[in-house]
């Protein structure tokens, strides 16, 4: 889900809500290992890699506060699907939050998601290529996006389903990886 502002007014309006943090998204998230609770809080600043400047990482030099929520909506035995919420939005946050604890986002080829590395016993090394063999993105999808419209004032919430390669990956997890 993405906001487009058609007018000035709507791009002003819109963008003074989302810095008041007005505006709210919940994504679904499917991460490699189990971040070691059924809930939580990751906070930890984020700033520009040193060593790739296209990259973000969690770093306390040149960094901004960025919060991410999560709760487990389903666990397997290689991996976890997760409903995320971003406190704060920096760029790229729920990717590298995931990824510094130990948890990349399925498919993610920038932050490790795609790293047979991850994966802790060799006998899952087959569901761990199952699943790739099945998405070339990032699994990661905003599933509701919530925001006072800027000309009539009502509060508006929009919903998208979970896209086809997610649910084939969930399946995939489901049937060869339980918990």
């Amino acid at each position: 889900l993405i906001i487009f502002a058609k007018t000035d007014h709507a791009l002003s309006t819109l963008s003074r809500a989302i810095e008041r943090r007005e505006v709210t998204k919940r994504y679904d998230v499917l991460c490699w290992n189990y971040p070691g609770m059924p809930e939580g809080v990751i906070d930890a600043p984020i700033g520009r890699s040193g060593l790739d400047r296209k990259k973000m990482t969690v770093t306390p030099l040149s960094s901004k506060l960025a919060t991410t929520k999560f709760n487990v909506h389903e666990r397997f035995r290689v991996a976890t699907y997760l409903r995320v919420s971003l406190i704060t939005g920096r760029t790229h946050q729920i990717r590298v939050h995931f990824k510094h604890i130990g948890c990349p986002v399925i498919g993610d080829k920038d932050y490790g998601g795609r790293s047979p590395g991850i994966i802790k016993r060799a006998e899952d090394l087959p569901v761990f290529k199952g699943v790739l063999g099945l998405i070339d993105r990032q699994a990661l999808h905003a599933v509701t996006l919530d925001f006072t419209h800027p000309r009539t004032k009502r509060r508006v919430h929009f919903e998208a389903p979970l896209p086809e390669d997610m649910e084939n990956v969930l399946s995939h997890l489901r049937q060869r990886s339980p918990r």
